[in-house]
C-alpha cells in the first residue's frame, strides 16, 4: 500500500533527525545565486547544494594539505598557513588537553 504524503513527510523527519541533518539558510544576491547555478551546471551538477557542499570538502582538503606540508608547524599552527591567532590558540588548548 503506498504511503500517505504525511507518512512520507513524517519517515522523512525521523531519517533527518536521525541523521543529524539541520537546515542551513544563506542570504544571497541574485547574481551570486545565478553564478553558483552557471558554475555548477558547468561543472556537471544537477544539484546545487552537492556542488556547494563539494566546493567545502575540497577547500577542506586543501588546507589540510598545506598544513601538512608547512615546515613552520607541521599542522600544530602558525601565521604561515593558518588563518587566525585564534585558530592556533584553539589547536594549542585541543593539544594541551
Amino acid at each position: 500500500m503506498p504511503m500517505t504524503p504525511a507518512e512520507r513527510k513524517r519517515r522523512e523527519r525521523e531519517r533527518n533527525r536521525e541523521l543529524g541533518v539541520s537546515e542551513l539558510r544563506l542570504p544571497m544576491t541574485r547574481v551570486e545565486r545565478q553564478l553558483i547555478r552557471l558554475s555548477a551546471m558547468a561543472a556537471g551538477y544537477e544539484d546545487q547544494t552537492e556542488y556547494l557542499l563539494d566546493l567545502v570538502r575540497k577547500d577542506r582538503d586543501t588546507s589540510q594539505q598545506i598544513k601538512r606540508d608547512c615546515p613552520d608547524c607541521r599542522g600544530r599552527g602558525c601565521f604561515t598557513c593558518c588563518s587566525s591567532e585564534a585558530e592556533i590558540r584553539m589547536r594549542d588548548q585541543e593539544a594541551s588537553s
